[in-house]
């Protein structure tokens, strides 16, 4: 859990577009992972004209944690949640379990930076997020999304949080993106498979990161319909019933049988070296051409 380069990225750019982050709550305490002159250009993008001393005297109050920088970005009230009191949060709650009622909807803003992957149940955490926010706040998470099988219990799909933060919940998604390579490659914001029809999805060649900005707007009951994936229930909604499996595999006998290109061909006879270094490549082409325009638009954060 920490804020690097493209979480703060995402922060600033949450902040200029209205974020309040007056009463935070961050879960688990956030390491700050910045080398002063990242951290100074990032603030001088956003308008915050720090000086060489005022960032490394943030950066040296900090003692690790990100408590200081939520105070630049106006926070005055500054929350962490964890299940153990070994970093000094200031909530201690097992994430698995509801919240007490008296963390309802009191805080402007609710940050996962990491945490939420590491929760086994998930509906359970993602809906004492919900509840913690006050209507108007937001939450906004920086989570897996490719490449880091090993992480946690979980990588998420964009589906996951288009469907829970929904009208149906209280919620409204304002943004979401991928970026690559912690901060490295493009933004590109996410379209809602339920608008295209289609389920977004990517191939990439490095961690890359999701990262969410939803708002409350009412409190109503969360989750008093349960989420479903968006594909599935276009069909239950608008389809004909079907009769056996005729038609299950439509989808696809629709893609012509693959012709192995000159490359492939004569990859076969390349001595085994050669051949791993050839399908690195392959794999490296894939991954720039799989990022389909009508699902990801290159974009600068707000």
């Amino acid at each position: 859990m920490g804020i690097e380069n493209s979480a703060l990225h995402f922060l600033l750019s949450s902040r200029k577009t209205g974020v309040s982050f007056a009463r935070t709550i961050t879960l688990g305490r956030q390491d700050l992972l910045l080398r002063p002159p990242q951290f100074k250009a990032l603030l001088h993008q956003y308008g915050h004209c720090a000086t060489d001393e005022e960032v490394e005297r943030i950066l040296k109050e900090a003692n690790q944690f990100a408590d200081p920088l939520f105070r630049v970005l106006g926070a005055q009230v500054i929350d962490s949640m964890d299940y153990s009191s070994f970093e000094s949060a200031t909530v201690v709650h097992d994430m698995n379990q509801p919240i007490p009622e008296g963390l309802g909807q009191r805080y402007s803003l609710v940050f996962d930076g990491g945490t939420l992957e590491h929760v086994f149940n998930f509906p359970q955490a993602i809906q004492n997020c919900m509840k913690m926010v006050e209507v108007g706040g937001h939450f906004l998470t920086v989570t897996p999304c490719n490449n880091m099988m090993g992480h946690g219990f979980y990588q998420f799909s964009p589906e996951t949080f288009y469907r829970v933060f929904c009208e149906d919940n209280g919620f409204q998604v304002e943004k979401m993106y991928i970026n690559e390579g912690w901060g490295s490659g493009p933004w590109l914001q996410v379209a809602d498979p339920d608008k295209i029809q289609r389920r977004v999805g990517c191939v990439t060649g490095a961690v890359t990161n999701l990262y969410v900005r939803a708002r409350k707007t009412r409190d109503v009951q969360i989750f008093s319909a349960m989420p479903y994936q968006s594909d599935y229930s276009t069909i239950w909604n608008n389809q004909p019933s079907r009769d056996g499996g005729t038609h299950r595999l439509d989808f696809f006998n629709k893609i012509p049988a693959p012709r192995p290109s000159l490359l492939e061909a004569m990859g076969r006879f390349l001595p085994e070296p050669l051949r791993s270094h050839l399908r690195m490549y392959r794999q490296y082409r894939r991954m720039l051409l799989d990022i389909d325009p009508e699902m990801f638009q290159e974009i600068k954060p707000d």
